[in-house]
């Protein structure tokens, strides 16, 4: 299941997205006693946690019961520049965000595929039944979302929540969050905006082809998949 929310500005679709955040954690939290999400890299979720992290809704949340994850994660350094963790540490890291348990894909490691376990036992561990509370992702031009790029082989991954992924493309490695574990979150956000993702939206939601793209694969199970864009 899948829902476009189309809002006319980059703006709305942050106030949007600040919204669902906050009462998403506050049900989360008492239905189950804490709020799993996992975060994205990318230029408008990073205005996203700078705003999140300046609304007194979102402060006024428990966040000692909130679980940080990232639905993936490039092969560097937190301190790295280009490291989807350290980009949002940089807002949750201040009070009150920082009594939230931060959990850092180690993408880095040399034995990746432990790493992307290791990963996997702390999903497990500490969301519900399993399942993720809440999954943010971005679109790439490419049609890829999290590190699930096209022709890679965690597209083919049915059976694990977490790996390890070349990326041909890229020459390079990254960790990401796999199909199974995306789609069995209880609540879905694909972020699009900007005009340059005009072209690949449109290709990902009216292709008749639905095997196109990677995006096209993100499909909610408890609730639709939200699709937030500016450009549509």
């Amino acid at each position: 299941m899948r829902s476009l929310i189309s809002l006319d500005s980059e703006e709305k679709v942050i106030d949007f997205c600040i919204v669902h955040f906050v009462d998403e954690a506050n049900f989360a939290i008492d239905t189950h006693g804490n709020f799993t999400v996992a975060l994205s890299g990318g230029s408008t979720p990073k205005k996203f946690y700078e705003a999140l992290t300046q609304s007194e809704e979102a402060k006024a949340l428990d966040w000692s019961k909130i679980c940080l994850f990232w639905s993936d994660e490039r092969a560097c350094k937190p301190t790295d520049a280009d490291s989807n963790y350290g980009m949002a540490m940089k807002y949750f890291s201040k009070a009150p965000f920082n009594k939230a348990k931060a959990f850092r894909m180690e993408a880095e490691r040399e034995d990746r595929d432990e790493a992307a376990r290791e990963y996997a036992n702390l999903i497990q561990e500490h969301a519900a039944e399993g399942k993720l509370d809440l999954c943010y992702l971005g679109l790439g031009e490419d049609g890829h979302t999290a590190s699930l790029f096209p022709g890679t082989e965690a597209l083919k991954i049915k059976d694990r929540l977490v790996v390890a992924n070349y990326v041909p493309s890229l020459k390079t490695w990254r960790m990401t969050m796999t199909f199974p574990c995306i789609n069995s979150s209880r609540n879905i956000v694909l972020i699009a905006t900007g005009a340059k993702k005009q072209k690949i939206l449109h290709e990902v939601l009216e292709s008749k082809d639905q095997t196109l793209y990677p995006a096209q694969a993100i499909q909610g199970k408890e609730t639709p998949a939200f699709i937030v864009t500016d450009s549509f």
